[in-house]
C-alpha cells in the first residue's frame, strides 16, 4: 500500500456576495454554508454599481480543515513514511452544475490563521442560513462572537487580507500553493507536503512551534481556497465590513466554481489529503545478475532482502543494534554451492569494495576487496533488513548457484567470532549477453493467482501477479513436471477502477508520463509501482480507500521497450462490509 486519504473533518463557504434582492446594503456576509454537499469560490464583476464607489465586487472563499491527528497517528504506527518519504495531496472534485464555468481561473491555497467553526447552514442560493454570532463561520465571523482577527498571525505570518473592518477570514502569506484551471471543470489537486509536515511538528509540539513555541503557522487550522487577487473582481474603494479596495483585480467575473464536500453522498468525492509514497521493494533474489559492461552501473547492482517474521508477525532482530553485534548492522556474505549445490560451500567469495561500497562496517580480507557487504534495516519498516551489491562471474564458466547468507554484524579478528547467522538464501544468476538480433516488443499474458471474489473493507490485501510470456510454448515433460515460469517487470503499475462506471478510483502512479522514475528521484510520484520477490511482481491495496458493496477491477500498464504499454487483461472482485 503506498496511497491512504483523509477525509476532511470541516469545511464551509463564506461569502459578501449580494442576496437576491441585489441590495447594495443587503450583503450574505452573515450566512453559513456548513452542512451543504457542495463548496463554491466564485468572483463577480458589477453586478450592481453605487455612487463614490464604482462598480460592485462579490467573493466567496472556502474553508476546510483535515484530521491531522490521524496522519501522527499513522506515522507513529507506520502505516505512512517518516517526513522526507512521503508527499501529501489535497484534493477537491469538481461538482457539474449548469452555470457559468471559471475559465483560465488560479485557485489560491493558504494556511488559515485562526481556529474556525463549521456551522450548520445549507442555502447557497438565496444565503437563509444565518448564524446571528452564534455556531458557525461566515465572512465577518470565525465562530461564536469571534471576529476573523489579524492579531492571530503576529508571529511573522501576515494576514492576506489587509487590516480593518474587513474579512473573509484570515491566512498566513506562507506556504501557498495554488492551481490554475483552464477550463473551469478540471478537480482541484495540489502538493502540500510542506503545509502538512508543518502541521505535524506543530501538532507534536503541542503549541504549533519548535520545543514548544509560538510559530502558529505550524498550528493545524486548514486551508482557505479562494480566486487569486490579479482575478478577483476590480473594487475601487474599501466598504467596511463588506469589501477591500482591489485596484489591480480583474474587471470581469469568475463565476463560478463548484466542488464536492466533505457531506456528499458521493464517496470518492468528497475533499481528502491524500499520502503517496513509493512503497516498492525490488527483492532481486529472483532476478539476480551477475555484473557487466554491458549494463549501466546502477544496474549491475543487486538488492536482497531479509524478513525476519515471528509468529505470523514482522520483528525486529533483537541483536541488530547492539554495539557487540556491529553497531546496527547486519552483514551478508557469498558463498559457491556444494557438489549438488544444495548448501553453502568453500571460502567466502570476495566483493569489490568501490562496487559493493561496504567499506564501513566490514572486515577486509586483503586491500581492495571485503568478504561482507554491509546491510541494514529498512526505512520505516519492522522486521525488513537489504543490502545491496554487484558481483562478477569472475571466471569463463561462473557459478550456476550462489547462496546468500545472513548474519549478525561481529567483527571479531576472524571474521567469526560470536557471528550469528539468521538466514541462507540460494540465487540463480544471470549473465548478460549481447545479441545479433533486434527483439520484438515483449507480449504477456497477466493473472493475478490469489485473487478473491471479495474483499472485507478492513482488509490490506496483498495480490500476487503471475506473468509469462505470451508465446511460451513448453515441451509436454516440462509442461507435466513444472509450473509456467513467471517473469519479473521491473516497472510495473496497477489501477483500480469502479466497475459500474468506469470511475477510476487509483490511477497508475508512474510518475512521468514517458518514462519510469527511480524510488529516490520521485516519493510520491510512483505510487502504484508493483514489488516483486523471488514469487514475482506482488502489490498491496488498502481496501478503506474504495466503497463497500460495490465491484472493482484492477488493470496493469508495464514500461517495455522505451514505453508504457497497457495489459488487455482486467480483473474484478467486490468490497463487502466487516
Amino acid at each position: 500500500m503506498a496511497i491512504k486519504r483523509y477525509i476532511a473533518n470541516a469545511d464551509n463557504t463564506i461569502t459578501n456576495a449580494f442576496k437576491s434582492d441585489l441590495d447594495s446594503d443587503n450583503r450574505a456576509t452573515g450566512s453559513n454554508m456548513g452542512e451543504s454537499d457542495i463548496l463554491e469560490v466564485f468572483s463577480v464583476y458589477g453586478q450592481s454599481s453605487g455612487s463614490g464607489t464604482g462598480y460592485t465586487s462579490e467573493l466567496s472563499r472556502v474553508l476546510i480543515k483535515f484530521p491531522v491527528e490521524k496522519i501522527i497517528e499513522d506515522r507513529n504506527n507506520s502505516v505512512i513514511p517518516s517526513s522526507g518519504n512521503v508527499g501529501f495531496f489535497v484534493r477537491l472534485f469538481n461538482a457539474k452544475h449548469g452555470q457559468t464555468l471559471p475559465r483560465n481561473c488560479t485557485l489560491k491555497i493558504a494556511p488559515i490563521s485562526q481556529s474556525w467553526e463549521e456551522g450548520r447552514g445549507l442555502d447557497m442560493e438565496e444565503y437563509t442560513d444565518l448564524t446571528y454570532d452564534n455556531i458557525g463561520s461566515n465572512w465577518l465571523m470565525a465562530g461564536s462572537a469571534s471576529n476573523w482577527n489579524n492579531s492571530a498571525v503576529a508571529d511573522g505570518g501576515t494576514s492576506e487580507l489587509p487590516a480593518g473592518n474587513v474579512f473573509g477570514g484570515v491566512y498566513h502569506t506562507s506556504p501557498k500553493f495554488e492551481q490554475t484551471f483552464d477550463r473551469g471543470y478540471e478537480d482541484l489537486e495540489v502538493n502540500i507536503t510542506h503545509l502538512v509536515e508543518n502541521w505535524i511538528d506543530g501538532e507534536n509540539d503541542g503549541e504549533g512551534g519548535a520545543n514548544g513555541g509560538t510559530d502558529y503557522r505550524k498550528l493545524n487550522y486548514g486551508v482557505g481556497i479562494y480566486i487569486t487577487s490579479s482575478q478577483q473582481a476590480y473594487t475601487e474603494k474599501t466598504i467596511a465590513n463588506v469589501s477591500y479596495q482591489n485596484l489591480t483585480g480583474a474587471v470581469f467575473s469568475h463565476y463560478t466554481k463548484k466542488f464536492f464536500a466533505r457531506g456528499s453522498e458521493f464517496f470518492f468525492k468528497r475533499p481528502c489529503i491524500e499520502a503517496r509514497w513509493n512503497s516498492e521493494t525490488k527483492d532481486n533474489i529472483g532476478n539476480f545478475f551477475y555484473s557487466s559492461s554491458l549494463a549501466p552501473a546502477e544496474e549491475n547492482l543487486n538488492t536482497l532482502y531479509l524478513y525476519n517474521y515471528v509468529r505470523g508477525e514482522l520483528r525486529d532482530i533483537p541483536d541488530i543494534g547492539a554495539e557487540e553485534k556491529g553497531e546496527g548492522k547486519i552483514l551478508l556474505s557469498l558463498y559457491s554451492g556444494s557438489a549438488n549445490n544444495t548448501a553453502p560451500s568453500g571460502s567466502k567469495l570476495m566483493f569489490s569494495k568501490d562496487a559493493a561500497n561496504t567499506a564501513d562496517g566490514s572486515w577486509a580480507a586483503e586491500s581492495g576487496v571485503v568478504l561482507n557487504a554491509t546491510g541494514g534495516a529498512v526505512n520505516d519498516t519492522t522486521g525488513i533488513y537489504s543490502c545491496s551489491f554487484a558481483i562478477t562471474g569472475a571466471t569463463e564458466i561462473p557459478l550456476t548457484t550462489l547462496f546468500a547468507v545472513w548474519h549478525s554484524g561481529s567483527h571479531g579478528s576472524s571474521g567469526n567470532a560470536n557471528d550469528t547467522q539468521y538466514h541462507t538464501a540460494s540465487i540463480t544468476p544471470v549473465v548478460l549477453k549481447a545479441s545479433n538480433t533486434n527483439l520484438p516488443t515483449q507480449n504477456y499474458v497477466t493473472k493475478i493467482t490469489n485473487l478473491k471474489h471479495a474483499y472485507y473493507k478492513e482488509e490490506n490485501a496483498r495480490f500476487r501477479v503471475h506473468i509469462r510470456e505470451k508465446n511460451w510454448n513448453p515441451n509436454i515433460y516440462t509442461k507435466a513436471t513444472s509450473k509456467a515460469p513467471t517473469n519479473i517487470i521491473e516497472d510495473a503499475y496497477y489501477k483500480v477502477y469502479r466497475v459500474s462506471d468506469n470511475l477510476t478510483i487509483i490511477n497508475y502512479g508512474t510518475g512521468s508520463t514517458t518514462t519510469p522514475q527511480t524510488k529516490n528521484a520521485n516519493i510520491s510520484g510512483s505510487y502504484s509501482r508493483l514489488s516483486y520477490d523471488i514469487s514475482g511482481n506482488y502489490f498491496d491495496l488498502d481496501m478503506k480507500l474504495l466503497q463497500p458493496d460495490y465491484a472493482y477491477g484492477i488493470k496493469f500498464v508495464y514500461y517495455l521497450s522505451g514505453r508504457f504499454a497497457e495489459q488487455p487483461e482486467n480483473f474484478q472482485f467486490r468490497v463487502e462490509e466487516s
